[in-house]
């Protein structure tokens, strides 16, 4: 069985974060913006995959994965 969850408030805490800065408009804006792109590719969703062997979970794009064996 699989499922996924979208992180509704990290999405809305991380473009509330990137609104801010390009409001503020600064000369580090554009790494600032860089870095919250890349954390929203890496957290935007947790998807949990259960089978007969293991629990898999991946977040985001399935950069960052883990797998517990239920023996």
């Amino acid at each position: 069985m699989k499922v996924s969850q979208i992180g509704r408030s990290t999405l809305i805490t991380l473009v509330a974060a990137a609104l801010l800065v390009g409001w503020l408009n600064t000369a580090d804006t554009k790494p600032v913006l860089a870095l919250l792109g890349l954390i929203l590719l890496l957290f935007y969703k947790l998807d949990v995959d259960v089978t007969s062997q293991s629990i898999n979970f991946a977040f985001g794009i399935d950069l960052i994965r883990r797998s517990i064996p239920l023996d």
